[in-house]
């Protein structure tokens, strides 16, 4: 029998008949699997994505930092 893992996606919380939330409760699923990290298949796939966009942000800012430099650096008065 293959071991199952209790992950948490999300949380949900119902409401009293005037509308406010009453406590919420978490949500899980059962996964057969999970990699060496100890993460599933698909967090392993969304911190990929994530860490990439955030490498490709930073790229940018190191651009726009660096042409604002070689800016102010051309425009020094003599």
């Amino acid at each position: 029998m293959t071991d199952k893992h209790l992950v948490q996606v999300g949380v949900t919380a119902m409401r009293t008949a005037e509308g406010k939330y009453l406590p919420s409760v978490p949500m899980y699923i059962y996964v057969s699997h999970l990699e060496k990290n100890g993460l599933t298949q698909f967090e392993n796939h969304a911190l990929a994505n994530v860490s990439g966009f955030f490498a490709e942000k930073r790229k940018e800012q190191k651009i726009k930092k660096e042409m604002l430099k070689n800016e102010t650096n051309n425009h020094i008065p003599s």
